[in-house]
Protein backbone atom coordinates (compact mmCIF):
# COMPACT_ATOMS: atom_id res chain seq x y z
CA UNK A 1 0.00 0.00 0.00
CA UNK A 2 1.03 3.59 -0.40
CA UNK A 3 1.13 4.02 3.38
CA UNK A 4 3.74 1.26 3.81
CA UNK A 5 5.66 2.34 0.73
CA UNK A 6 6.01 5.83 2.24
CA UNK A 7 7.07 4.42 5.61
CA UNK A 8 9.60 2.15 3.96
CA UNK A 9 10.98 5.07 1.96
CA UNK A 10 11.30 7.15 5.12
CA UNK A 11 13.25 4.39 6.87
CA UNK A 12 15.44 3.95 3.80
CA UNK A 13 16.22 7.66 3.85
CA UNK A 14 16.88 7.48 7.59
CA UNK A 15 19.57 4.82 7.29
CA UNK A 16 21.66 7.10 5.07
CA UNK A 17 23.34 8.30 8.27
CA UNK A 18 25.04 4.87 8.53
CA UNK A 19 26.97 5.28 5.26
CA UNK A 20 30.12 7.40 5.24
CA UNK A 21 30.36 9.29 1.97
CA UNK A 22 33.99 10.23 2.66
CA UNK A 23 34.97 6.58 2.38
CA UNK A 24 32.94 5.76 -0.73
CA UNK A 25 29.63 5.07 0.98
CA UNK A 26 30.87 2.44 3.44
CA UNK A 27 28.56 1.36 6.27
CA UNK A 28 29.68 2.29 9.77
CA UNK A 29 28.33 2.36 13.32
CA UNK A 30 27.62 6.04 13.93
CA UNK A 31 27.42 5.79 17.71
CA UNK A 32 30.91 4.50 18.36
CA UNK A 33 33.01 3.45 15.40
CA UNK A 34 34.83 6.70 14.67
CA UNK A 35 35.77 7.10 18.35
CA UNK A 36 36.70 3.39 18.69
CA UNK A 37 34.38 2.97 21.68
CA UNK A 38 32.07 0.23 20.35
CA UNK A 39 31.05 -2.36 22.92
CA UNK A 40 30.62 -6.03 22.05
CA UNK A 41 26.99 -5.59 20.97
CA UNK A 42 27.65 -2.56 18.80
CA UNK A 43 30.28 -4.47 16.83
CA UNK A 44 27.50 -6.68 15.44
CA UNK A 45 24.92 -3.97 14.66
CA UNK A 46 26.04 -3.67 11.01
CA UNK A 47 25.12 -7.36 10.62
CA UNK A 48 21.51 -6.65 11.56
CA UNK A 49 21.26 -3.58 9.37
CA UNK A 50 22.65 -5.53 6.41
CA UNK A 51 20.31 -8.46 6.99
CA UNK A 52 17.21 -6.32 7.13
CA UNK A 53 18.30 -4.22 4.18
CA UNK A 54 18.59 -7.40 2.12
CA UNK A 55 15.17 -8.60 3.24
CA UNK A 56 13.66 -5.21 2.47
CA UNK A 57 15.10 -5.30 -1.04
CA UNK A 58 13.36 -8.64 -1.61
CA UNK A 59 10.03 -7.73 -0.03
CA UNK A 60 9.91 -4.20 -1.48
CA UNK A 61 11.64 -4.59 -4.87
CA UNK A 62 11.49 -0.87 -5.62
CA UNK A 63 14.15 -0.41 -2.88
CA UNK A 64 16.56 -2.87 -4.51
CA UNK A 65 18.70 -0.39 -6.48
CA UNK A 66 19.33 1.86 -3.47
CA UNK A 67 20.00 -1.00 -1.06
CA UNK A 68 22.16 -2.97 -3.46
CA UNK A 69 24.29 0.11 -4.16
CA UNK A 70 24.88 0.58 -0.42
CA UNK A 71 25.86 -3.06 0.00
CA UNK A 72 28.22 -3.06 -3.00
CA UNK A 73 29.91 0.16 -1.88
CA UNK A 74 30.38 -1.26 1.60
CA UNK A 75 31.84 -4.54 0.36
CA UNK A 76 34.09 -3.05 -2.33
CA UNK A 77 35.30 0.04 -0.47
CA UNK A 78 35.29 -1.34 3.07
CA UNK A 79 34.95 -5.03 3.84
CA UNK A 80 37.31 -6.20 1.11
CA UNK A 81 40.04 -4.07 2.68
CA UNK A 82 39.11 -4.64 6.33
CA UNK A 83 38.97 -8.44 6.28
CA UNK A 84 42.71 -8.82 5.76
CA UNK A 85 44.00 -9.20 9.31
CA UNK A 86 44.87 -11.77 11.89
CA UNK A 87 47.11 -14.81 11.57
CA UNK A 88 44.90 -16.20 8.81
CA UNK A 89 44.92 -13.00 6.75
CA UNK A 90 41.13 -12.93 6.45
CA UNK A 91 40.02 -11.75 9.90
CA UNK A 92 37.57 -8.84 9.73
CA UNK A 93 37.90 -5.70 11.80
CA UNK A 94 35.31 -3.40 13.33
CA UNK A 95 35.84 -0.34 11.15
CA UNK A 96 35.39 -0.65 7.43
CA UNK A 97 35.97 3.05 6.75
CA UNK A 98 39.69 2.78 7.51
CA UNK A 99 41.84 1.33 4.78
CA UNK A 100 43.03 -2.06 5.98
CA UNK A 101 42.49 -4.10 9.11
CA UNK A 102 42.02 -2.10 12.33
CA UNK A 103 43.52 -4.82 14.57
CA UNK A 104 40.17 -5.77 16.12
CA UNK A 105 38.38 -9.09 15.79
CA UNK A 106 35.46 -11.03 17.15
CA UNK A 107 32.15 -12.67 16.38
CA UNK A 108 30.37 -9.35 15.83
CA UNK A 109 32.88 -8.23 13.22
CA UNK A 110 32.69 -11.54 11.36
CA UNK A 111 28.87 -11.59 11.47
CA UNK A 112 28.67 -8.05 10.15
CA UNK A 113 30.99 -8.76 7.24
CA UNK A 114 29.31 -12.07 6.35
CA UNK A 115 25.78 -10.63 6.45
CA UNK A 116 26.77 -7.75 4.21
CA UNK A 117 28.62 -9.89 1.68
CA UNK A 118 25.95 -12.59 1.50
CA UNK A 119 23.27 -9.97 0.88
CA UNK A 120 24.94 -9.29 -2.45
CA UNK A 121 23.28 -12.58 -3.46
CA UNK A 122 19.73 -11.35 -2.84
CA UNK A 123 18.90 -11.30 -6.52
CA UNK A 124 20.00 -14.94 -6.90
CA UNK A 125 17.75 -16.55 -4.29
CA UNK A 126 13.98 -17.00 -4.31
CA UNK A 127 11.69 -14.72 -2.35
CA UNK A 128 10.39 -15.93 1.01
CA UNK A 129 7.70 -18.59 0.78
CA UNK A 130 4.06 -17.61 1.01
CA UNK A 131 0.91 -19.72 1.24
CA UNK A 132 0.67 -19.63 -2.58
CA UNK A 133 4.36 -20.37 -3.32
CA UNK A 134 4.99 -23.46 -1.20
CA UNK A 135 4.86 -22.22 2.38
CA UNK A 136 3.35 -24.60 4.91
CA UNK A 137 2.15 -22.25 7.66
CA UNK A 138 -1.64 -22.25 7.86
CA UNK A 139 -1.68 -18.55 8.73
CA UNK A 140 -5.04 -17.02 9.39
CA UNK A 141 -6.52 -14.20 11.40
CA UNK A 142 -7.23 -16.16 14.55
CA UNK A 143 -5.30 -15.42 17.71
CA UNK A 144 -1.95 -17.26 17.95
CA UNK A 145 -3.02 -18.73 21.27
CA UNK A 146 -5.85 -20.66 19.63
CA UNK A 147 -3.50 -22.06 16.95
CA UNK A 148 -1.06 -23.40 19.55
CA UNK A 149 -3.54 -24.69 22.12
CA UNK A 150 -2.94 -21.97 24.69
CA UNK A 151 -6.17 -20.81 26.29
CA UNK A 152 -4.82 -17.80 28.17
CA UNK A 153 -6.13 -18.99 31.55
CA UNK A 154 -3.50 -19.16 34.29
CA UNK A 155 -4.09 -22.25 36.39
CA UNK A 156 -2.96 -23.02 39.94
CA UNK A 157 -0.49 -25.57 38.56
CA UNK A 158 1.00 -22.85 36.33
CA UNK A 159 1.53 -20.61 39.35
CA UNK A 160 3.05 -23.47 41.35
CA UNK A 161 5.46 -24.35 38.54
CA UNK A 162 6.49 -20.71 38.18
CA UNK A 163 7.07 -20.47 41.93
CA UNK A 164 9.23 -23.58 41.98
CA UNK A 165 11.34 -22.41 39.01
CA UNK A 166 11.74 -18.96 40.54
CA UNK A 167 12.85 -20.49 43.85
CA UNK A 168 15.40 -22.70 42.10
CA UNK A 169 16.76 -19.74 40.14
CA UNK A 170 17.06 -17.65 43.32
CA UNK A 171 18.81 -20.45 45.17
CA UNK A 172 21.29 -20.86 42.31
CA UNK A 173 22.00 -17.13 42.20
CA UNK A 174 22.38 -16.83 45.97
CA UNK A 175 24.44 -20.01 46.13
CA UNK A 176 26.76 -18.66 43.45
CA UNK A 177 27.15 -15.37 45.28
Amino acid sequence: SELWANRTQNVLQGIEVFFDEGSGGVMYEVACEMTQTCNTDQKSFKAYLSRFMGLTAVLAPWTYDTIYAHLVNTVVNGISQSCTGGRDGVTCGTSWVVRGWDNTWGLGQEMAALETVQNLLINQVPSPYTATTGGSSPGGDEEPESRFGYTGAVRTSDRAGAGILTSIALLMILGGA
